[in-house]
């Protein structure tokens, strides 16, 4: 499990303490950044990144494990499977879980139904213009 924290920082600059420096000899630097330290207040957000395996079945393939995060994009996965030799030679493909098409731009901790040892499965789609 890796654990990612973001720091936002809000401060609370008034009129007054603008003005203050501006009639400060040094530009105010000094004094605002005293204030600024001082009236820091720190949000932190705590996002937990999980790791997980799921099942890839494709077509004229024995089934494979691979592992995943739940910060991922399904694009990535579909990437994945681009790049691997076994699967390299597909190249219009969507992929489905419990016979729903997961949508390329969704977050995998999105995707309701996934979780560890899922089987996703590779749907070979017939080429367009658009390909």
């Amino acid at each position: 499990v890796r654990e990612i924290i973001l720091e936002r920082e809000m401060t609370n600059t008034s009129e007054n303490e603008l003005e203050t420096s501006k009639e400060d000899g040094n530009n105010g630097v000094d004094e605002m950044e005293e204030k600024t330290s001082e009236d820091k207040d720190k949000e932190v957000l705590l996002i937990q990144d999980t790791g997980f395996n799921i099942q890839i079945i494709a077509p004229n393939l024995e089934p494979f494990e691979l592992p995943v995060s739940t910060m991922e994009l399904v694009q990535e996965i579909h990437q994945v499977l681009m790049d691997r030799e076994d699967t390299c030679h597909r190249t219009c493909f969507s992929l489905q879980l419990d016979g729903v098409t997961l949508d390329n731009f969704s977050e995998l901790k999105a995707i309701e139904g996934l979780k560890e040892g899922s089987v996703v499965r590779v749907i070979e789609e017939p080429y367009t213009v658009r390909e």
